[in-house]
């Protein structure tokens, strides 16, 4: 019985200590604001919805490799800078690359020669859409 009233006493008094803190402005920073704070540093900053989305339609990517017709000349031009568009995307989709590094591989190719690659695309990846997502992080 002593126990429950203490857990009772003290799950009140937090809340109302919590009440009171948010409605004073007291306390420590919350929310997308602390967020922020701790990792805008390292260029991790909230997604818009429609970027959001961006990454969910490039999660459908199943690593065919059809979208890699044609690399072999731009990856042999590139000097190592440009790994392929396969590999573009599935960093795009499944992680957060380095948006400058990933911005600089994503030049290689033109916005036809995207169009055309993403027709080739069984899962119809948004790959110019993804591209122009990397471009617009990497500005940040």
């Amino acid at each position: 019985m002593f126990g429950r009233l203490k857990a009772l006493w003290l799950l009140g008094t937090s809340f109302f200590v919590t009440l009171l803190r948010a409605r004073l402005g007291l306390g420590r920073q919350r929310g997308l604001a602390l967020f922020a704070d701790n990792y805008t540093a390292d260029a991790l900053v909230p997604v818009t919805p429609d970027q959001r989305q961006v990454q969910r339609d490039a999660g459908g990517c199943i690593a065919c490799g059809r979208c890699n017709v044609g690399d072999a000349p731009l990856i042999q031009k590139a000097g190592g800078r440009y790994p392929g568009l396969m590999t573009l995307v599935l960093a795009g989709a499944r992680g957060t690359p380095d948006f400058k590094a990933a911005s600089e591989a994503w030049a290689y190719l033109s916005a036809a020669e995207l169009r055309t690659r993403e027709a080739l695309c069984p899962t119809q990846v948004p790959i110019s859409r993804l591209k122009q997502y990397v471009v617009e992080r990497s500005a940040l």
